[in-house]
């Protein structure tokens, strides 16, 4: 829940003074498998008593340091294109137009799924 919280102190286009990346990746333009887990982990140290532990993994990640701006914005007079969901995995890029994927050299497929 951490990451949404986020969502409200994130503006297109303008750098934050709290902490966003989380949420921006969650957003992030090329952001296609999420895997989470959590874990509890046993009192150790300083810590006296158990404490949660979360990881996620992101194909692909924010690959550079332009949180403010996960995704190109469009403009009003822009058409909108519908592929009814459509996804291209594995950092695929989905063609608006033939609502068709062009995989990366690693992946093929209908969604670059293999």
């Amino acid at each position: 829940q951490g990451w949404i919280e986020e969502k409200e102190h994130y503006f297109y286009g303008y750098p934050s003074a709290r902490v966003v990346t989380h949420y921006t990746q969650m957003i992030w333009h090329s952001t296609a498998l999420i895997g989470c887990a959590a874990t509890i982990c046993p009192s150790y140290g300083s810590y006296d008593m158990p404490w949660p532990f979360y990881i996620c993994n992101y194909i692909t990640g924010q690959l550079n340091s332009d949180f403010h701006r996960p995704y190109d914005q469009g403009f009003d007079d822009q058409p909108l294109h519908d592929c009814q969901g459509k996804i291209c995995l594995y950092n695929g890029t989905l063609d608006l137009n033939t609502c068709e994927c062009r995989c990366s050299t690693y992946a093929n497929g209908l969604q670059c799924e293999r």
